[in-house]
């Protein structure tokens, strides 16, 4: 429901169904969907979000993906910790388990795992100008003097 509440946000700001498409959550044929039974529905034009039934209801969803998931949630997860591809689980699914979800639904569910809020932190340092400079220590690119007939590092 996630994916589709954030579409009629984006619906009512002006979006179109292509620049709802490039942020990845549908695509342009389903956002076009979507905008057609937003507006049948008046929530395009209404402050209040519709509830999760509605929107279940209205775009005819059966049930989530997510629920066809879960049973399998500590397996993938190990599998995902052993470095194992989307396309390898879900085939093991379909394979050892007749996994009812579609590879789409492994993927996304596999990308929350990998998601690590920790890894994006950074540190902003404050300094007046002068009072510090940094310099990076890497390894630059490999230079040969010609004269001397021998790199210089």
């Amino acid at each position: 429901m996630y994916e589709y509440r954030q579409v009629i946000i984006l619906m009512r700001k002006g979006k179109s169904n292509r620049d709802i498409a490039r942020n990845g959550l549908v695509s342009r044929t389903k956002a076009k969907a979507i905008r057609r039974i937003a507006s049948a529905t008046n929530w395009l034009d209404s402050t209040n979000m519709p509830t999760d039934v509605e929107i279940s209801e209205a775009l005819c969803i059966k049930s989530s993906s997510r629920t066809k998931i879960l049973p399998f949630k500590s397996e993938i997860e190990k599998w995902h910790k052993q470095g194992i591809s989307a396309v390898v689980v879900y085939r093991v699914l379909k394979e050892q388990y007749s996994f009812p979800g579609s590879y789409n639904a492994v993927q996304r569910f596999m990308k929350t795992l990998s998601f690590n809020p920790e890894q994006d932190a950074t540190i902003i340092l404050k300094f007046s100008p002068g009072e510090c400079a940094q310099v990076d220590f890497g390894k630059g690119p490999i230079i040969f003097d010609k004269d001397f007939n021998k790199k210089i590092s």
